[in-house]
């Protein structure tokens, strides 16, 4: 089911959808109803970090902005010392949460976290903090880098394990 189909079912007008930086625009092709016109203008002006957000479940004390992975349907801090975690990293909480609370986790995108360093590369460290120095043994990350003091592109690497 396409982008559009989700929102209308039961129309039969094509189109596309795609993202730009912080919006979603919708393409159109054929002609719509007065409500289907409506609801597109609205969806036009939806902020895209919708799309870069889910909800989970904490598996314990989350600290806000912490690098999250998944483990038992739940969210719990990342331990790049443990080789079994090395592809379950998922993103980054919103806010700080405690057992079975839910949760928002960026994915994808920017995160506001200040004390950065601007232009930094930021790795995984233990339980669930960043750090511009790579870990040196363990599961090496990236997590993405620094477009300013408060600003954290998100930008996963591919999980090496160091020994």
């Amino acid at each position: 089911m396409s982008f559009i189909q989700t929102f209308f079912p039961n129309s039969k007008f094509v189109g596309r959808a795609y993202l730009q930086p912080k919006k979603v625009r919708l393409v159109v092709a054929d002609a719509v109803t007065d409500d289907e016109a409506a609801t597109l203008k609205q969806l036009n002006d939806v902020d895209a970090t919708i799309f870069n957000r889910s909800q989970m479940v904490a598996g314990g004390v989350i600290d806000a902005y912490s690098l999250l992975m998944l483990e038992n349907e739940k969210v719990v801090h990342f331990d790049p010392t443990d080789e079994n975690n090395c592809h379950k990293v998922i993103g980054f909480a919103t806010t700080s949460a405690v057992l079975n609370q839910v949760i928002d986790v960026i994915v994808d995108g920017e995160i506001e976290i200040a004390g950065l360093t601007p232009s930094a590369v930021y790795f995984a460290g233990v339980n669930g903090t960043i750090s511009v120095t790579p870990i040196v043994t363990g599961i090496d990350l990236s997590v993405g880098i620094a477009k300013s003091a408060s600003v954290l592109m998100i930008k996963f690497s591919e999980p090496t394990i160091l020994i």
